[in-house]
């Protein structure tokens, strides 16, 4: 198990120092002291998107969802899946007075071909192909519908159910 562990964080890490991208916190160092393994990132001094953007008029979240999906296009064009997005993976912070998404967490991403069929992410904003481990359809797609979620938790302030089957 230790292994198995040790193996998860360093491609974790290994997924984060190949991505450079200013809405995406950045990697600096994977190490082990003792028997006990890490990494270092980014700290993102942030809150959540959805906490960041209550009570605010849709035209001001407008330019929050637009880097976040900038980073998650960036993401997308590298050739990986994040499958964990939600808004505590979402952050907002501010940098020079002005507001500043970073997504963290790269925990679950991969390659939708590297997808194994299972049961990944963050319930309620799985995309039902991933709830379901559907091979061959999880894909950016995928992150999109849960971006999507958020976006509609942020607005509405409301959980969004999906309750049908693909």
């Amino acid at each position: 198990l230790y292994d198995k562990l040790v193996h998860f964080f360093k491609e974790e890490f290994q997924t984060l120092t190949g991505l450079s991208h200013p809405n995406l916190a950045k990697a600096y160092g994977f190490g082990f002291w003792r028997e006990h393994f890490y990494y270092t990132a980014e700290f993102v001094d942030g809150v959540p998107i959805a906490e960041y953007l209550v009570g605010k008029e849709p035209s001001a979240m407008l330019p929050i969802f637009i880097q976040a999906l900038e980073g998650l296009d960036f993401i997308h064009k590298s050739g990986l899946i994040h499958l964990d997005i939600k808004s505590e993976n979402v952050l907002v912070q501010n940098a020079d007075g002005k507001p500043v998404v970073k997504i963290i967490d790269f925990g679950l991403a991969t390659t939708p071909s590297d997808y194994g069929g299972e049961f990944l992410g963050s319930i309620p904003y799985i995309a039902p192909e991933v709830a379901l481990g559907i091979k061959g359809q999880v894909d950016r797609i995928s992150d999109l519908f849960s971006f999507g979620v958020l976006m509609y938790f942020c607005l509405t302030g409301k959980t969004f159910y999906m309750a049908s089957t693909v």
